[in-house]
């Protein structure tokens, strides 16, 4: 796991990337479920929506050991070995570099860590010694985002948005009495 300055993309989609690791597990036959087959377990990291990673097991069935179309143990591990090298495939030092230099995706970034950044870089900034914005309209931002906006949303990918949670969101926001502006602000 990498983690990254404030401030930057990959700190906004919480600062995490997901380790590539090499497995090579065993195969094993299956024989207690009625039917006999070859398998193998790997492991397989996801990102929750909180910006951490969770290491699972997953479970992979290859085929059949026994019957008509039967494999051998020998072509379940050539199997096992097709499937996993995606898994597996291990960057050299160029290719690590190249990848560390890609662009994340904007769809990973989490609603919270950028309205911080918002929030530092326009509502609470100060250029020459003066506020970018007026002090009553940054108190209506910062209301707002506190009470309203962040308790909902902050730990929500941008990719995860979807139009109809947000208009619920707002129609029951407006029936306990919220007034909302469209001005393009939070």
């Amino acid at each position: 796991m990498i983690r990254a300055d404030k401030g930057t993309l990959l700190a906004l989609t919480g600062g995490v990337r997901l380790v590539q690791r090499v497995q090579r597990p065993n195969v094993h036959e299956r024989q207690d479920r009625g039917a006999h087959y070859w398998f193998f377990r790997y492991r397989a990291d996801e990102l929750l929506p909180d910006g951490s990673v969770k290491t699972k097991r997953k479970f992979h069935t290859i085929g059949p050991s026994r019957g008509d179309r039967a494999l051998t143990r020998r072509q379940a591990e050539v199997e096992r070995d097709r499937v996993l090298a995606e898994l597996n495939n291990a960057p050299t030092r160029t290719e690590a570099a190249v990848a560390a230099n890609q662009p994340i995706d904007p769809g990973m970034i989490i609603f919270g860590k950028l309205a911080e950044l918002w929030r530092n870089d326009y509502v609470e900034r100060e250029v020459g010694g003066r506020p970018l914005i007026a002090a009553s309209t940054r108190s209506k931002y910062i209301s707002h985002l506190d009470n309203h906006i962040l308790p909902r949303w902050k730990d929500t990918r941008l990719g995860e948005f979807r139009t109809k949670e947000i208009g619920d969101w707002r129609r029951l926001r407006a029936n306990r009495g919220m007034r909302w502006t469209t001005s393009g602000t939070l």
